[in-house]
């Protein structure tokens, strides 16, 4: 596998290709084999990538690939599932059905689905009806079709982590860097017009 990995040869593209997939499944914002296989594997299908990383703890081989981290947006911010790993805790049952949602979202951090100001809930992060009307996201996430009951459990988490009106406790600080987050709002260059996305783009 190392002799093939960023060659630029096909495989070579097949393996980082299913490593960003398994990463964007978890949710995680670093390379998946980096992670213990045992507190992350139930958030994702069975693939082979899956499989290699599975076979890569079980045999204590440690392998660490040169795999692109995406740096969190905004000063304060941090990964959705890390939050909710805390509260869940050992609920396999719930993680599981957390991670259906977010990814149906197209989210990986809170910024992902916070207010531009950092300070509440997006409406689309809390009413499925809005949540697939537009594309979240500049990644291609894994298509998740979350039941009405993951979206009960997904709502109630984000209420336990929130105040009124799903305002955050700590509101989000300063953009640190760029987000892969696809907004629906957007300001003109002159900021004298605002245009919405429509859903067909």
């Amino acid at each position: 596998m190392l002799q093939h990995y960023c060659t630029g040869s096909s495989l070579s593209c097949k393996l980082s290709a299913s490593i960003s997939f398994l990463q964007l499944q978890l949710g995680v914002n670093v390379c998946p084999f980096d992670l213990p296989y045992g507190d992350w594997h139930y958030m994702a299908p069975l693939s082979w990538v899956k499989m290699l990383w599975r076979t890569l703890q079980v045999t204590g081989f440690e392998l660490h690939l040169e795999h692109e981290v995406i740096p969190c947006p905004r000063k304060g911010d941090l990964l959705i599932m890390d939050r909710l790993r805390e509260m869940a805790g050992n609920n396999v049952d719930h993680l599981a059905k957390l991670a259906r949602v977010r990814g149906s979202l197209g989210a990986i951090f809170i910024s992902d689905i916070v207010t531009a100001d950092g300070k509440y809930i997006e409406q689309f992060a809390v009413e499925k009806e809005l949540s697939s009307r537009l594309r979240r996201s500049t990644y291609d996430f894994p298509k998740e079709m979350p039941t009405d009951r993951d979206w009960e459990l997904w709502v109630s988490y984000l209420r336990s982590m929130t105040g009124e009106n799903f305002e955050l406790t700590t509101p989000l600080g300063a953009w640190d860097n760029v987000s892969h987050r696809s907004w629906e709002w957007v300001l003109s260059d002159g900021g004298g017009v605002l245009f919405q996305k429509a859903a067909n783009g």
